[in-house]
């Protein structure tokens, strides 16, 4: 499988003298021991201690005495939760793109796939590389890079659930009002205009119709009315702006502002404009493609966040447990089934011909902005800007409808629209997982999962 698993599993290297001095003259030095990923983090309890006997010899050649000083003990056995099939699809479907993939089991935190792609050839690393080499390697589109742990990107309008969810929960607006959703939206009082990605505009919805259709509008209007530090508050708890907790080093924590976080960070107020970006995913806000399918996963199964598990040595843990109103998160739900099935929604194009599927699903696209066209929409100088100032394309989703079994969680760099590029992957996956026949697990709980 070459490179399909390396930014989960990491690779090995030859022991150096920080390594021996670790292991209490366990090691040897013919050993190959971790050096990234779970090789790293679980390098003790699957390598084992290598047994050593001391025998004495004397001038004939002839044992005279024998004692054994370390018995050996075998390494403990690791299984992963990942689920081969999906990491095929993944890596297949995101060759020759820069970008990440998680799936994830809403209801226990398994990790069922891990793509980081470029991805890279861990031989290269066995016995060594020169400088010039690895500092190649380290450069930030590097094969090294682990987009799912290190990725910080605006999740753009996979966003507009969330606070979709923070409005309800505050009681800013209720499911059914209709909302005015015209081509711009200025504050009172100002001549800006906030675009909406619709030239003309969207006209009257309510929420479940601003998420399928994706209405700016209809969201800087709800950023407006909150404010940026009520939904912070509440959106902090689905893990933007947190490390998620997984074993693996490197995670990166993402960035959720709020006014206090702007006094200390940057020495500046809080601008209520900046309130009206937050609220489309833009702005200062960015998170990792792991963070987007943990904070998935809490929203679609009704207020637990997991804490991710990659391997049989982990235990299932519950990080948060927020009381959200069931008939508030149905509503989001069907917000996100209509954005795949609706016939206004986003991802619509998504599940037609070749691509039809059997199920129900639930899911957001997003399109988050690399280069500011500072409000002018020229789809011919778009299409000429060079692949790296292109749009990121995201998409976050959830299968079966009803009861998820699997989130999925995709960015595609440059890849412009999540309905097109990043959809189709995610679907692909929630496709095969459904069909497979799923083994039963006895997990061992913690922190009271129910």
């Amino acid at each position: 499988y070459k490179d399909m698993f390396l930014s989960v599993l990491g690779y090995v290297g030859k022991a150096t003298q920080k390594d021996f001095d670790n292991y209490d003259g366990t090691l040897t030095n013919l050993d190959y021991i971790g050096k990234t990923g779970l090789e790293y983090v679980y390098q003790k309890q699957i390598h084992g201690i290598h047994g050593q006997e001391i025998i004495a010899i004397n001038a004939g050649g002839r044992i005279i005495n024998r004692e054994v000083k370390y018995t050996p003990v075998q390494g403990q056995k690791l299984t992963t939760t990942l689920d081969l099939d999906l990491q095929q699809i993944a890596s297949d479907m995101l060759k020759g793109e820069k970008g990440a993939v998680v799936a994830m089991d809403p209801n226990n935190g398994n990790i069922l796939a891990f793509v980081s792609t470029p991805s890279y050839d861990a031989n290269q690393f066995i016995k060594g590389i020169t400088t010039k080499e690895y500092n190649e390697f380290f450069k930030v589109d590097s094969p090294l890079f682990n987009r799912v742990l290190m990725g910080q990107y605006p999740p753009a309008s996979t966003f507009k659930p969330f606070v979709g969810m923070a409005a309800l929960e505050g009681e800013y607006i209720s499911p059914n009002e209709q909302v005015f959703c015209g081509p711009y939206y200025s504050l009172p009082g100002s001549r800006r205009k906030f675009l909406d990605w619709k030239r003309q505009g969207h006209g009257n919805l309510d929420m479940i119709q601003a998420i399928a259709v994706s209405a700016d509008v209809y969201f800087y209007k709800l950023g407006t009315a909150m404010g940026i530090d009520y939904l912070h508050d509440v959106v902090k708890h689905f893990g933007f702006g947190d490390k998620t907790g997984i074993v693996l080093q490197g995670e990166k924590p993402g960035l959720l502002p709020s006014t206090a976080w702007k006094k200390i960070a940057k020495k500046e107020q809080w601008w209520k404009g900046e309130s009206v970006i937050a609220a489309i995913g833009q702005g200062y806000t960015v998170a990792t493609p792991l963070q987007m399918a943990v904070s998935t996963s809490m929203l679609v199964n009704g207020g637990t966040k997991y804490r991710p598990r990659l391997t049989n040595l982990e235990d299932v843990q519950i990080l948060d447990r927020v009381n959200f109103k069931k008939e508030n998160v149905n509503i989001i739900k069907a917000g996100m089934r209509e954005v795949v099935h609706g016939k206004r929604g986003t991802a619509r194009g998504a599940i037609t011909g070749k691509n039809k599927i059997d199920f129900e699903m639930g899911g957001k696209t997003g399109t988050a902005q690399v280069y500011s066209t500072h409000g002018v929409k020229d789809a011919k100088a778009m299409a000429e800007k060079p692949k790296h100032l292109k749009d990121h394309a995201l998409f976050i989703g959830f299968a079966p409808y009803e009861h998820p079994e699997i989130v999925v969680a995709v960015i595609v760099e440059n890849g412009e629209h999540g309905s097109t590029t990043s959809t189709p992957i995610a679907i692909a996956m929630m496709r095969k997982y459904l069909e497979k026949e799923k083994p039963v697990e006895v997990i061992p709980a913690t922190n009271g999962t129910p």
